[in-house]
């Protein structure tokens, strides 16, 4: 009798499970150890740069001298400079940018006259960010042009002032749109605000309308 040996029931071609060498194994911890550690780490840089960002909001409301603001955003720039360079454009890393850009703008704001223009790193994250400070400087300008046009005894210097004056009057819309991008940062609602409109500073100085 001859003993014939049974026929394989694997398919033609059929590859068997991998082997997993020392080798092999040894290299999936190491990566798993990495991919942890970067996790670990962005978790940090979002902690720290979300830490900044909170505090910005907090103290903006205790009446800060101009000095003592401006040190304090630049203390927290290079922290959500560093998250933002590791960090992918998600939700959250765009809200933290966001809120950045538009403290940094609001210090720009202060710190600007209206007869020195607004350079493009301020009006670039009011435009797209913040519209209604845009529109509130936009409109409280051509109410106060309105006015100077319209009434008798308007002098140059109190039309400076005005326009000075509506400058200055962007800063705390910039912070609050800056604190809305904080809250999306947390993944929190955003507060519910009535925000201000146009602005006629001119107006109610007594000056008689022209005829």
């Amino acid at each position: 009798m001859s003993h014939l040996a049974e026929p394989s029931t694997a398919p033609v071609g059929a590859v068997g499970p991998p082997r997993f060498t020392k080798r092999t194994g040894l290299a999936l911890v190491v990566a798993l150890v990495a991919l942890t550690l970067t996790l670990t780490a962005q978790a940090d840089e979002f902690a720290g740069a979300l830490q900044h960002l909170q505090a910005l909001r907090s103290v903006v409301q205790a009446g800060l001298p101009y000095a003592e603001h401006q040190r304090r955003v630049l203390d927290a720039k290079p922290v959500v400079d560093r998250y933002l360079a590791r960090a992918d454009n998600s939700f959250k890393p765009q809200a933290v940018r966001q809120a950045m850009e538009l403290y940094v703008a609001a210090i720009g704001t202060w710190s600007t006259s209206f007869s020195a223009t607004l350079d493009a790193g301020i009006i670039g994250p009011v435009a797209q960010y913040c519209p209604i400070a845009g529109s509130f400087l936009t409109d409280t300008v051509q109410w106060i042009k309105y006015d100077r046009e319209t009434r008798w005894g308007i002098s140059d210097r109190e039309v400076t002032d005005a326009m000075n004056g509506a400058v200055r009057d962007m800063v705390p819309i910039l912070w609050a749109c800056a604190a809305d991008f904080v809250s999306d940062a947390e993944g929190q609602p955003r507060v519910a605000r009535q925000w201000p409109t146009a602005q006629r500073p001119l107006a109610n100085k007594g000056y008689p309308k022209r005829k």
